[in-house]
């Protein structure tokens, strides 16, 4: 393999392992880019997991459903992607991803749109592959806005480009609920619908204690 083979394959494997932002940085800072840091910011987390699917049909190989999930993933990710969002993982059949690390600033409106375009992508996707019997997936997303930690955690011999602290935990905790508990595709936080101004109608579903919080936060249902 030629130098010039070589940078561009290590380019790719970078940005498919690590994230596009991760070889941005990494091109313009060089080994600085991988110092163990954090910044503090305000972003908007998505949280996404496959809630429920169909069993696939008999005639169907083990090899034909993986490649039907990893359809799902793309499906997911181009989803985000064109909504503004950053995918920050996969872990099996759940996402997470945040929005407003590039100076959006309405980056909540841009989540709130990632979702829409999420569930109208998974949804293609169940009609495509239902007459070939391929399992029907169904999504629940939780979304939350607030302060984190985004930057290079980890050891000396991993880091990972993420966003860390109870607000990603929260964000996580209503993708958990918004099917399980509340029987809705999409769950947002008081603080997500505060940066909203009117762009999407929203129903509260409840008011709830969340610990380390004065008081109760709400939690909203948004209509697509």
């Amino acid at each position: 393999m030629n130098g010039q083979r070589e940078t561009e394959t290590l380019r790719k494997a970078l940005r498919l392992f690590a994230g596009e932002e991760v070889l941005a940085q990494v091109e313009r800072e060089g080994e600085a880019a991988l110092a163990v840091r954090g910044e503090s910011i305000r972003l908007s987390l998505l949280f996404l997991d496959v809630a429920s699917f169909t069993q696939p049909q008999p005639h169907l190989s083990g090899h034909d459903v993986q490649l039907w999930m990893n359809n799902y993933c793309e499906t997911v990710s181009r989803a985000i992607a064109r909504s503004g969002g950053v995918l920050d993982t996969f872990i099996g059949d759940a996402a997470s991803a945040w929005y407003g690390s590039r100076g959006e600033p309405k980056h909540e409106a841009l989540a709130c749109r990632g979702a829409a375009a999420i569930l109208d992508a998974v949804d293609a996707q169940n009609q495509e592959g239902r007459a070939k019997g391929y399992p029907q997936l169904s999504v629940a997303i939780g979304i939350h806005s607030g302060v984190v930690l985004l930057g290079n955690f980890g050891s000396s011999t991993r880091l990972r480009y993420t966003a860390m602290g109870d607000n990603v935990n929260l964000a996580s905790r209503l993708c958990g609920m918004a099917m399980s508990h509340y029987h809705v595709p999409v769950v947002i936080s008081e603080e997500t619908r505060k940066g909203l101004d009117g762009t999407f109608q929203v129903a509260q579903l409840d008011a709830v204690h969340v610990k380390g919080r004065e008081g109760k936060m709400g939690l909203y249902r948004v209509a697509f």
